[in-house]
């Protein structure tokens, strides 16, 4: 029966640690050490294979027995001198606080996996998913959180329990069926309104494009115009199906967008379900599908993958986004290129792609708890180059971009209307500094999750890992310290609608994002026993940081809270999953206040605060989160007796 990878290691560490107990005499502790394990495989019994559940029940049956006996014998047993039982004592609470860490990164799966329906084909969410901490949290019992350090009691860990299934926390869309979105797709090659595509190709380019710069820039810009005034003319321009894909989909993106913060100056936007359909319908034709991996279709489907975690389904966007990367692996886009002849545009491109994809998959690591795909040691690209981004590709280049023929002289007579007001003076550069920025906090977040939330932390000592979140927390500092002058996360701007005031915020949710990652940890049932006041103050400074994080998101969102306003100043594409990862922490705040020394009624009521926002922003995943928060918010604020939530 394999539970993790490194168990049997792990075990044998453990047993010699016990027998070191044991060598002592410290009987009580083996007994309430073997009372705890036995627990454990009780709650470990339903996730395993029948016939070591029915191994489970014998040694479980043996271990009463024994333990039976030996409660009555252990009075007579004599627990050696002064100096033994202190050293037992010491093992026996290391050996404790490992074990809490073991347990709280230790992943297993959520009911069956032949069972055939919906939720159990996209019920995993690893430890370092919202879900799992929303659910840590209000599993969490008041016998928990009320011993202090150096008491020995029954650990319960609500994260390998038995309890209320994971899908009963979920917010995400996964289980919406889009079979029909594909019956009404009639004509995947059916040209959209003019009109329309001006505002939605507008849209895309002032509000998705620095984001995620998977595409570039001019030369999409000029084929989309081209497109265009073929369509004006009556005439359409030959152009490739993945092309048509890429056009489809950017469309759906920004309607979906205009959509999500209810923007009514522009009524005919179009459904971006039916935009969305088309794209499928191109990018999965007969005809594509047997082709060759080639740059159009990695980016058909990032695109893809970026529309689907828009309208809130995580599971479909991590599938498509590592079908992207699996073809870009295969075009060698995870390695640095030293073809001499390549110009640096072209170089640059691919390398945006690569991180472009690098940037997403990782937020939706992050959401579902999903390891990623992408070994960094593997990889040699370097990040983007400065003041290349806009300058065209030429010739055979410009097929990287998609292939659509274009002629300068078509290109009169449309111009895309600027949506967002940008920062004076060079918007370029503020846009590659910010691109450069969020990919290096992307590449510590990844860090992160590999040094506290994979399978190989299991097998790590409890001063391996406070070592690890030392050494994260001073790279977060040095990220911090080493942006440039144009980026200050500091500095608060009142003019919301700004393209510099936009990027700043999306670093300050991925920021914060980042230090709830790494202090997760350390918010548990009981206070861990420290070897020395520097530890302790470590594991406050850490845990309270992680709080802090959480109620910055909070204060990140605007005061008003309707939709234009939430939508137009934040990374709105994962705003939910942001949203309901800071609550958890703040529910995890209340729940083990041990742990943190922030004020308990503060927290309530940034938890009540989020609560309006969630329902405020009228957004189906936005109202399944606020259900599922509200209904947590209630168990722990009834449980652990916090206060009366009328007038929240």
């Amino acid at each position: 029966m394999i539970l993790f990878p490194g168990y049997r290691e792990t075990i044998n560490r453990v047993s010699r640690e016990w027998k070191g107990v044991a060598f002592f005499g410290h009987v009580q502790c083996v007994t309430e050490r073997c009372q705890q394990m036995s627990a454990l495989l009780a709650r470990l019994r339903p996730y395993v294979h029948e016939s070591d559940k029915a191994l489970i029940a014998d040694m479980m049956i043996s271990a009463e027995e024994e333990l039976s006996e030996s409660s009555q014998t252990t009075s007579l047993v004599s627990l050696g001198s002064n100096s033994g039982e202190r050293s037992a004592i010491q093992q026996f609470q290391e050996l404790e606080e490992h074990d809490y860490f073991r347990m709280y990164l230790l992943d297993v799966p959520n009911g069956s996996l032949c069972d055939d329906n919906r939720d159990a084909m996209t019920s995993f969410f690893g430890s370092s998913s919202e879900l799992q901490w929303l659910r840590a949290a209000t599993m969490a019992s008041p016998d928990m959180r009320s011993k202090g350090a150096g008491e020995t009691s029954q650990m319960k860990i609500p994260h390998a329990s038995t309890g209320e299934h994971i899908s009963s926390y979920n917010f995400w869309d996964d289980t919406e069926n889009t079979e029909s979105n594909c019956n009404t797709c009639d004509d995947p090659y059916e040209p959209p309104h003019i009109e329309t595509a001006k505002r939605l190709l507008s849209c895309y380019i002032t509000v998705v494009h620095d984001k995620f710069p998977i595409l570039h820039r001019e030369t999409f810009i000029n084929q989309s115009r081209g497109y265009l005034v073929s369509l004006q003319n009556g005439h359409l321009l030959k152009s490739s199906l993945k092309w048509q894909a890429i056009l489809n989909i950017v469309l759906a993106i920004s309607a979906s967008y205009l959509g999500s913060a209810k923007d009514n100056s522009f009524t005919v936007v179009g459904d971006h379900a039916t935009y969305q359909a088309r794209a499928e319908a191109l990018i999965f034709d007969k005809t594509t599908s047997a082709d060759h991996p080639d740059i159009p279709h990695i980016q058909a489907l990032g695109l893809l993958s970026f529309y689907w975690l828009s309208v809130g389904q995580a599971s479909r966007a991590l599938a498509v986004v590592g079908t992207a990367i699996s073809f870009a692996y295969a075009l060698g886009l995870h390695l640095r290129n030293e073809d001499p002849s390549a110009p640096a545009s072209k170089r640059d491109l691919l390398g945006r792609i690569w991180w472009s994809l690098y940037s997403l998959e990782n937020t939706l690591s992050v959401a579902t708890g999903r390891p990623s795909i992408i070994a960094d040691s593997c990889c040699s690209v370097p990040l983007p180059l400065a003041k290349v981004e806009d300058q065209g590709l030429q010739g055979k280049d410009r097929r990287l971009a998609g292939s659509c023929s274009i002629e300068p002289e078509s290109l009169i007579g449309v111009e895309f209307p600027q949506q967002v007001s940008q920062k004076p003076g060079a918007p370029e550069k503020d846009s590659e500094a910010y691109f450069k920025a969020s990919i290096d906090l992307c590449i510590i977040t990844r860090s992160i999750l590999v040094a506290l939330y994979s399978a190989n932390s299991t097998t790590k000592s409890s001063t391996d890992i406070r070592q690890d979140i030392a050494q994260l927390s001073q790279r977060l500092d040095q990220w911090i310290t080493s942006l440039p002058m144009d980026i200050d996360l500091e500095v608060i701007i009142e003019t919301s609608s700004s393209m510099f005031t936009h990027r700043n915020l999306v670093l300050k949710f991925k920021l914060c994002s980042a230090r709830m990652l790494l202090g997760r940890p350390f918010l548990c049932a009981q206070k861990l026993s420290w070897g020395n006041d520097e530890e302790a103050g470590f594991a406050a400074q850490i845990s309270n940081g992680c709080i802090e994080s959480a109620r910055k998101v909070v204060d990140l969102l605007p005061r008003d809270c309707d939709a234009p306003c939430v939508y137009g100043q934040i990374p709105w594409w994962c705003v939910v999953h942001h949203i309901v990862q800071a609550v958890a922490i703040l529910l995890l705040g209340l729940s083990y206040p041990l742990s943190h020394s922030a004020d308990r009624m503060l927290l309530v009521r940034y938890v009540g605060k989020v609560l309006w926002i969630l329902q405020d922003m009228q957004d189906p995943v936005a109202e399944r989160a606020r259900s599922v928060v509200e209904k947590s918010f209630e168990i722990i604020v009834r449980r652990h007796h916090v206060m009366d939530l009328s007038g929240i």
